[in-house]
């Protein structure tokens, strides 16, 4: 069994984070990612069409929505 991570989770909510779902992921389920925003004011997610665990991070909008991320965020970790 895996264990509860959660407290771990919620240790990261001074910095934003993205998290990148495929949407045939057996690992990562949508449940999952909607309690990881409901416990992070500051979470990025997106989840990748056709792609399993873990995404390939090839195709133009994933890769067009992580350059978004990171300049959004830039300023925010160094601030």
């Amino acid at each position: 069994p895996i264990p509860a991570l959660w407290p771990q989770f919620e240790g990261l909510k001074r910095v934003p984070v993205m998290v990148i779902r495929g949407a045939n992921s057996d690992l990562l389920s949508r449940e999952t990612v909607k309690e990881m925003r409901r416990r992070h004011p500051r979470l990025t997610s997106i989840e990748v069409p056709g792609e399993g665990h873990a995404p390939l991070l090839r195709d133009a909008p994933t890769i067009k929505a992580i350059c978004t991320f990171f300049a959004e965020t830039d300023n925010v970790v160094h601030s």
